[in-house]
């Protein structure tokens, strides 16, 4: 599984914010236990 850094913003600014913060090739998830279960396979 790759490493990945997970951030919990409590308001669409703040997610706005760590999203611009974010590495090159950042990307918004969403999902549940087979969102998990799909990382582990790359």
């Amino acid at each position: 599984m790759q490493s990945f850094d997970y951030v919990r913003p409590t308001t669409a600014q703040e997610a706005v914010n760590a999203f611009a913060r974010a590495a090159a090739g950042a990307r918004y998830i969403a999902g549940g236990t087979t969102l998990y279960d799909l990382m582990k396979l790359n």
